[in-house]
């Protein structure tokens, strides 16, 4: 649909039809899209505590749930450094 956006690491059900703008980190699905969830960078279901962080389970990297629960934001970012070896 024109003029609809898809927020970075968004993701979106296979044969969904999105016709609001997607926040990023959101996972959505359906006909129409709703959202039912947030995922890390690396696809990972986000469980948020009481205080609204939840850690990717993979990366380690920290995400921070607004207080209105319409956006995500990452917090920190573990950098993992990949040898030849590893």
């Amino acid at each position: 649909m024109c003029g609809v956006r898809l927020g970075r690491y968004a993701f979106v059900g296979a044969g969904s039809v999105v016709t609001r703008n997607v926040p990023a980190h959101a996972l959505v699905y359906g006909t129409p899209a709703r959202q039912h969830g947030w995922l890390s960078a690396a696809g990972h279901r986000l469980a948020f505590d009481e205080s609204g962080r939840a850690s990717c389970p993979e990366t380690g990297e920290q995400y921070l749930l607004s207080p209105d629960k319409k956006s995500v934001s990452i917090v920190s970012e573990e950098v993992i450094s990949l040898t030849a070896n590893s």
